[in-house]
C-alpha cells in the first residue's frame, strides 16, 4: 500500500519524466537549427535541406513505402515518428486525469504534432531555407503513435478491470 507521501513522488517523479520528454521531442525537432546564415550555406552542401513541405495526406508515407532505398529508411521514417509519440500516449493519461478517453488522447496527440510542425514551419520560415519540412504525414504518424502508447497504458487496466467482474 502507498503512502500518501510516496504517492507524492512518484507522481512528482512522472510529471518531471514527461516534461523531460516534451523538452526532449521539441530539442529534437526545433533544435540545431543553422541559425548562421553563413553556416547555412554550408549545411546546404551537407545534408537534405531542400526537402519540401508537404500537406496532401499519405503522401510522404507512400513515397518512403514504395520509393526508398531500403528497410533502414523505413524504420527510420515511419517507425521514428511512432516511437517519438508512443511515450506522449502512455505519460499524459498518468500526468492528467483529462486524458483517460481516446478522443482526449487523439486530440491532444493531434494538437501537439501540429504544434511541432508549425513551429518547424515558422522556424524554417525565421531562419530562410527548409530546414525541416512541414509534413501532413508527420502529425499521422505522431498521432499514431500517442494512441498506441495510450493503448499500451490503457489495455492492462481494461484487462485487469475484465478480470475482477
Amino acid at each position: 500500500m502507498l503512502r500518501k507521501s510516496n504517492f507524492k513522488l512518484s507522481r512528482f517523479i512522472i510529471r518531471t519524466v514527461f516534461i523531460y520528454y516534451i523538452l526532449l521531442v521539441i530539442s529534437l525537432t526545433w533544435f540545431s537549427i543553422p541559425l548562421i546564415t553563413r553556416w547555412s550555406a554550408h549545411i546546404h552542401s551537407f545534408t537534405e535541406l531542400n526537402q519540401q513541405d508537404n500537406f496532401i495526406p499519405f503522401l510522404s508515407i507512400s513515397n518512403t513505402l514504395f520509393h526508398s532505398v531500403g528497410l533502414e529508411v523505413i524504420l527510420k521514417q515511419l517507425g521514428g515518428n511512432i516511437l517519438l509519440f508512443l511515450p506522449f500516449g502512455f505519460l499524459l493519461p498518468i500526468v492528467s486525469e483529462k486524458y483517460h478517453t481516446p478522443i482526449k488522447m487523439l486530440i491532444a496527440s493531434i494538437l501537439f504534432s501540429l504544434c511541432i510542425e508549425l513551429g518547424q514551419a515558422v522556424i524554417s520560415f525565421i531562419v530562410g531555407i527548409t530546414y525541416r519540412s512541414t509534413d501532413i504525414d508527420d502529425v499521422i504518424l505522431n498521432t499514431l503513435g500517442g494512441m498506441i502508447g495510450f493503448c499500451l497504458i490503457k489495455l492492462p487496466f481494461r484487462l485487469l478491470s475484465a478480470k475482477k467482474k
